[in-house]
């Protein structure tokens, strides 16, 4: 006699199976991954190894759609960890994107070191959430426009394919080739380009030590010497404006005045010659304000890929310039890259 025939499961059935069946074959990984998203979720904060994950829309999209699987390879990981090491060269702070907490997870995830498996959850979880911040950021920007100035504010998707986050960064993680889909989301306009070459080598000055000041004083002249006209001389040497003679010299000759008009008319001063008051104003401006000007300018880039009124610009042989005075919004645009926006 022919067994008989079970009727077919409904389809709410066989979705609770499959979950049942989910849940008893998840991976000790898996399972504290789907603790942690379910948290995050939660009305309580979540907190990994110190930092705030953020991400209640992106994450828990992300993760559910794989069933709590881990979705970082330790190779995928270390790309990513190196280039948020790189992130000060687009004038972001690399403690912005969890480089601390991600370099103790490494080392617990290290199977050479014994490796700890809730440990591996956390990792991944806050691996995502770096990503996350990281890809918003280079692409939108750290701050909302709007709230300095209307004008700047420009709505666009993370990717060009218009596809929801979550699946963008699944596509970035499993690509293997980070750095690149991360700059595909940077602009690659020729000022933003710019900008970044400008701020690398400024970051280089400051990390030299930048320059030392020259005291202000009486209006400074071809043919003069002295103490302020050495200290005139290293100055315009630090920057490279003066190339071709003894910088260690105290007198004010030829290669002195070209130096000084050419660090005049890079700094939209009238290129005349003559050292005064204003050229030493400009002469004076430290090394570090001079990254930070171009770290404001690199966000107002990202936040529109055909910026407006920049105060450092870059022309085609490379020379960096700044032409005008800074905009009154600059101080309120770089206290807020220290508060950057998180992404959720």
């Amino acid at each position: 006699m022919a067994a008989p025939r079970l009727p077919p499961l409904a389809p709410l059935g066989l979705c609770v199976l499959l979950v049942l069946a989910s849940a008893a074959f998840a991976s000790p990984e898996s399972d504290r991954i789907r603790r942690r998203i379910t948290q995050l979720e939660g009305p309580s904060t979540l907190r990994i190894e110190g930092i705030e994950i953020t991400s209640v829309e992106v994450l828990p999209i992300l993760y559910r759609r794989r069933g709590f699987a881990p979705l970082w390879s330790p190779r995928a990981a270390d790309d990513l960890i190196s280039l948020v090491d790189t992130a000060e060269s687009q004038g972001l702070i690399p403690a912005d994107y969890h480089q601390s907490a991600l370099l103790r997870l490494r080392r617990r995830t290290d199977a050479s070191e014994g490796r700890d498996r809730r440990a591996v959850a956390d990792y991944d979880v806050v691996l995502s959430d770096a990503l996350l911040r990281l890809a918003y950021h280079s692409s939108f920007g750290k701050l909302d426009p709007e709230t300095l100035a209307p004008i700047w504010n420009v709505t666009r998707p993370l990717a060009a394919d218009g596809r929801e986050p979550a699946y963008t960064l699944q596509q970035i993680v499993e690509s293997d080739e980070i750095e690149a889909a991360i700059a595909s989301l940077a602009p690659t306009t020729p000022t933003y380009l710019g900008l970044r070459r400008a701020l690398r080598r400024y970051l280089g000055f400051a990390s030299d030590g930048g320059w030392e000041s020259v005291a202000e004083g009486e209006v400074l002249e071809r043919g003069m010497a002295g103490p302020r006209v050495a200290a005139l001389r290293r100055r315009l040497a630090a920057t490279r404006d003066l190339r071709a003679a003894d910088p260690d010299s105290d007198v004010f000759d030829a290669w002195v005045e070209r130096a000084v008009k050419r660090f005049q008319t890079r700094h939209g001063i009238e290129a005349d010659g003559v050292v005064d008051a204003e050229t030493i104003a400009a002469l004076n401006v430290s090394a570090e304000d001079r990254v930070n000007q171009i770290r404001v300018d690199l966000e107002r880039a990202r936040w529109r890929r055909d910026p407006l009124d920049l105060s450092v610009e870059v022309d085609e042989e490379g020379e960096v310039h700044f032409p005008r005075d800074r905009d009154p919004r600059d101080a309120a645009i770089l206290g807020g890259l220290d508060q950057p926006f998180s992404p959720r």
